[in-house]
């Protein structure tokens, strides 16, 4: 609240910065004080004889609270824009699978050191997917020696093929034969 003020007073943040906030807590404000007010009920025996300053400031604070009013700006920096593909990826991802082809590889085979029991068909079709991709993209020889679990190696086996089809029609720009 001080470094809040000082902003305030010397004009490094201004009113309009943080007025929609301020509204947003101050017509809350109630509700925020119901379990601070609900604690010193409960323990006013401890604090009776503290009770006449603490109004005091009290009254003085909310004086000066009123006196001023703020702004809050929010700000909301965007950090991509990009439009999805029929096949749930954007074009600026694309990019990113040709520029960083062996990164995304070995993540998704680092992805079969894990214990893949109990996921969901469709998160291992992902996985198996994206592994198939980035092995053609990166010309990965000997694809099964990194896949651990006959069920892993069975299914990258059988999509093995479809999926390099599916990687070297949408990649044929960039996969040389």
């Amino acid at each position: 609240m001080f470094l809040l003020f000082i902003l305030l007073l010397t004009g490094i943040l201004k009113e309009h910065h943080i007025d929609k906030a301020s509204d947003i807590l101050i017509n809350n404000m109630a509700l925020l004080f119901v379990p601070a007010t609900l604690a010193i009920m409960e323990e006013y025996k401890y604090i009776k004889e503290y009770v006449i300053p603490f109004l005091i400031i009290c009254i003085f604070m909310v004086i000066v609270i009123m006196d001023l009013k703020y702004n809050v700006k929010c700000f909301n920096k965007e950090i991509m824009i990009c439009e999805y593909r029929e096949d749930g990826y954007s074009k600026n991802l694309n990019d990113m699978f040709i520029k960083y082809p062996y990164g995304y590889f070995e993540y998704f085979k680092e992805m079969f050191e894990q214990n893949l029991k109990g996921i969901k068909l469709n998160k291992r079709m992902y996985i198996y997917k994206h592994y198939i991709l980035f092995s053609i993209l990166t010309k990965q020889k000997k694809i099964l020696k990194n896949v651990k679990g006959s069920i892993n190696k069975l299914a990258i086996a059988i999509l093995y093929i479809p999926g390099a089809i599916a990687t070297k029609k949408k990649f044929k720009n960039y996969i040389e034969e």
